[in-house]
């Protein structure tokens, strides 16, 4: 079947002398990692140390995602990224270099857990095999991910950015201008942080804080964990369960973590949240009333209306609403154009919560575009659909 072309990747990228990476979280690393191991010269930069932000989490569950209908795009996406994501671990740690984590299994609890379905391996317990395997503070059914499991997001991140085509430099971008061939990349003070021929943006939420991707539709997402150490740990699960909240373990503890709240960019810890937190994952876990011995971190992160990732060129939205603004009409896709990009300049954001199972996917698509192949999943991430589908509708977009 041909490609829509509002669909369409860009041209390959003119590599010239390498790509700037913007976000050193987990779409970020992977992005410079898969860009990296093909050859080119990548800077990374970020205001942060290395997954500190949105990424920073203690751990972060690893797993895919099954549906009731064998044929769902989250089933199908996100199985087929946690096995890529597993490949590349096990690589990695094969390479030597050391993430905390395991891969004993997930439990996820779900209301209709019995129906649920997908190319993973699963089975499905009722609340006494749980509690059979899981002990006495396991609370729910649910289906067992057999093959899932957790990481630390901190350890996987350093490992992504340890290559010898990778530098990682601590800057804040503020705006991009570009004169036709080159991006400049300006801090606060206006100054050139960098100059590359070709960007990706990686930055989370913060995407729409640059006006070039100010029009992507993605919503600001927080969250915020409780994260018990030493004395605690014992009242944790040894898997991760998933459901109202998420129970998982660290390397050091187990976490907590269950709300989130939309169309907020606030990334302090609220203390009124915790009662929420607890409640939200009462249902799954005993949890003990210690709310006030953990330690609480607060996030926030990208998603979008469709709950899936945004990868490749970022469009010219502009011109895009004008070359396609007659969609509703039904015309035949040979009557329109190639999708219009911003050349140079690529997205790999709006990862949500599942980050660390989608960014190996959308780092390999983001390589097929730059080098101008083929992949299955490049439509299905494009940054224009929402765009598209709005005035296939009729609608004004966003």
């Amino acid at each position: 079947m041909k490609t829509q072309p509002w669909l369409a990747p860009p041209e390959a990228a003119d590599l010239g002398e390498g790509f700037v990476v913007v976000g050193a979280g987990i779409a970020g690393a992977t992005a410079a990692r898969v860009l990296a191991e093909r050859g080119v010269s990548v800077q990374v930069i970020d205001p942060c140390a290395p997954a500190s932000k949105a990424t920073g989490n203690p751990a972060a569950v690893l797993r895919p995602v099954l549906a009731r209908d064998t044929k769902d795009p989250l089933s199908l996406f996100y199985t087929d990224a946690f096995e890529s994501t597993r490949r590349r671990i096990d690589s990695l740690r094969e390479q030597g270099h050391t993430i905390a984590g395991g891969f004993d299994g997930v439990l996820h609890s779900h209301p209709r857990a019995q129906d649920m379905r997908g190319r993973a391996k699963h089975e499905y317990l009722d609340a006494a095999k749980v509690q059979a395997r899981l002990g006495p503070h396991a609370r729910s059914d649910g289906v067992w991910l057999n093959d899932a499991g957790w990481v630390s997001p901190v350890d996987y991140c350093n490992a992504l950015l340890d290559h010898s085509n990778i530098e990682v430099h601590q800057a804040e971008l503020v705006s991009l201008a570009f004169n036709g061939l080159t991006w400049r990349l300006m801090a606060a003070d206006e100054s050139v942080i960098s100059q590359a021929d070709n960007v990706v943006l990686a930055n989370g939420w913060r995407l729409l804080q640059i006006a070039q991707t100010a029009s992507l539709p993605i919503n600001p997402v927080a969250s915020q964990l409780l994260h018990y150490k030493d004395a605690h740990s014992k009242h944790g699960p040894s898997v991760p369960v998933v459901g109202g909240g998420t129970l998982c373990p660290t390397a050091d503890g187990w976490m907590l973590t269950a709300g989130h709240w939309h169309d907020t960019t606030e990334d302090t810890v609220d203390m009124a949240r915790n009662p929420e937190i607890l409640e939200r994952s009462a249902d799954l876990w005993a949890v003990p009333d210690c709310a006030d011995d953990a330690d609480v971190r607060a996030a926030v992160r990208a998603t979008s209306r469709d709950y899936l990732p945004m990868v490749g060129g970022v469009p010219d939205f502009e011109q895009a609403r004008i070359v396609y603004a007659d969609l509703q009409h039904g015309r035949q896709i040979h009557h329109y154009p190639a999708a219009p990009h911003q050349g140079g300049l690529y997205v790999l954001g709006a990862l949500g919560g599942r980050g660390i199972t989608s960014a190996q996917l959308c780092a390999e698509v983001l390589g097929s575009v730059v080098f101008g192949e083929a992949h299955a999943w490049q439509p299905a991430l494009h940054p224009l659909r929402f765009l598209a589908r709005e005035l296939k509708r009729g609608k004004t977009a966003p």
